[in-house]
């Protein structure tokens, strides 16, 4: 958290830069600690920003100050809001230096980072940058903390196991090997294009409703998420959504960006589960959705999540996959995020843990952080105040089995644990099929051959014949 004793370093890169009155604006970081961050999205002058492990970035008008000091909430100020592109992500100290010369560093607390951009220059390009978020500034609405999904013990339901036992590591692996194919899947190249175009057509090849959704990524291009949608046959109103990114980096993007494993596996998971699912029917609606620039900060899973907020989409969850196939000699563990101050997300987080425990031999590890975990396309679904548990093989940057490959052109299948992801995928499709309620045609049907009578007679006396199967 912040705190000044823990030594924080801000640094305010004075800049000869002219300011729009909509920037008008001074933000801060705020250390909530065990203040909800509800409750300070509900102070009048105070407009939250972004979610970070150190608090939350802001921002925070003469009336929210005082509003914050009156509930002992500290906070440091970074700036008058600049025009350009904001940033958060995480750096280490000794690696500040490679950051591009235009990117100012408006706060660094020795682990996370903001930047303002002024000329469009990619970030994701700089391996030493981890989790590259953009900040919207759209202010975060107060989420419903309401519960989700009860916790109990699961049995193995048949229907279900049947749709699971049709996923295969061959299919699997050929949907990576596919992505792998295009050579670079860069956001900005028409290689990325011709990706999300061969993932719309996937899905409209079983006969889901699809769409090429498009959204303005970083500097102002048209890129496109690729969605294929299941309608629901009982509340088609009623959403749940499986994603993963299908864009990829390297040291060398515009001519070499396989991304197996970031995000090829991810991706692979949301198109096994739309194979598998493609023949039963669902009581809710699902979304299959394969999304674009994420690299360069989240933009695609960003702005169809803020699409959704504005539509008041009634969303019961999100699935996000990225980065699903690496063990690392640590064996099958899946790490399952959430965020501790949202129920219903860590309901949804735990049911899809509980899956992967019941319908595969993956080994789902269970984390609550404080605050949706940044950096991966859950991120801004969690933040308007939809479930979304986040899925990873690994405890992020800094762990022993993070993927020695990542953002690199050595990102190859050869070097994934195939097996293993398959299984992940096993427990993903086991809970997009619970939680969208699959359709059990009836035990019991009935047949009128000679039709039913209009009216009934009340004192009876009134016969049909029924045939029941």
């Amino acid at each position: 958290m912040l705190a000044k004793s823990k030594g924080l370093l801000v640094l305010l890169c004075v800049l000869s830069l002219s300011f729009s009155m909509a920037h008008a604006e001074n933000l801060f970081v705020i250390e909530n600690g065990d203040t909800h961050v509800n409750d300070v999205v509900a102070i009048d002058g105070v407009n939250v920003y972004a979610v970070m492990e150190a608090g939350l970035f802001a921002g925070i008008s003469g009336a929210g100050e005082t509003a914050l000091s009156s509930k002992g909430l500290a906070f440091e100020g970074v700036g008058q809001r600049m025009s350009g592109e904001y940033y958060l992500f995480q750096i280490e100290r000794n690696a500040l230096n490679s950051l591009h010369p235009s990117a100012a560093v408006v706060y660094y607390d020795g682990k996370e980072a903001i930047v303002n951009i002024q000329n469009g220059i990619d970030l994701s390009r700089n391996n030493n940058v981890k989790g590259l978020t953009r900040i919207s500034f759209v202010p975060k609405p107060i989420v419903e903390n309401k519960a989700g999904y009860q916790r109990g013990d699961m049995l193995i339901d048949p229907e279900i196991q049947q749709i699971v036992d049709q996923v295969t590591e061959a299919q699997f692996t050929n949907w990576i090997q596919t992505m792998q194919d295009f050579v670079t899947r860069y956001s900005y190249t028409s290689s990325c294009r011709a990706a999300e175009q061969w993932a719309v057509n996937t899905f409209d090849s079983y006969g889901y409703d699809t769409e090429l959704w498009a959204y303005s990524g970083e500097g102002g291009n048209t890129w496109y998420n690729a969605i294929g949608r299941k309608v629901g046959t009982v509340y088609p109103d009623s959403i749940y959504i499986i994603i993963g990114h299908l864009d990829a980096i390297s040291e060398d993007p515009y001519n070499d960006a396989p991304g197996a494993e970031d995000n090829a596996s991810g991706t692979a998971c949301v198109l096994e589960a739309a194979r598998v699912m493609q023949g039963y029917d669902f009581d809710c609606t699902i979304e299959f959705i394969c999304v674009t620039g994420e690299e360069q900060g989240l933009y695609g899973s960003e702005a169809y999540a803020q699409w959704c907020y504005s539509n008041n989409r009634n969303i019961g969850g999100v699935l996000n996959f990225d980065m699903i196939s690496y063990a690392g000699g640590y064996g099958w563990d899946t790490n399952i995020f959430s965020d501790q101050n949202f129920a219903a997300e860590v309901a949804l987080a735990d049911l899809l843990s509980q899956t992967t425990d019941e319908y595969s031999d993956a080994v789902p590890d269970r984390i609550n952080t404080d605050g949706p975990e940044y950096g991966s396309d859950h991120y801004y679904f969690s933040y308007y105040g939809f479930p979304a548990p986040f899925s990873i093989d690994a405890e992020l940057w800094y762990a022993p089995d993070w993927y020695p490959w990542y953002h690199t052109t050595d990102d190859v299948i050869s070097n994934l644990d195939l097996d293993f992801g398959t299984e992940v995928v096993k427990g993903a499709v086991a809970c997009l099929a619970t939680v969208a309620n699959l359709s059990i045609p009836p035990v019991l049907e009935f047949n009128y051959p000679n039709g039913l009578p209009e009216l009934i007679d009340p004192d009876g006396g009134t016969t049909f014949r029924v045939e029941v199967t």
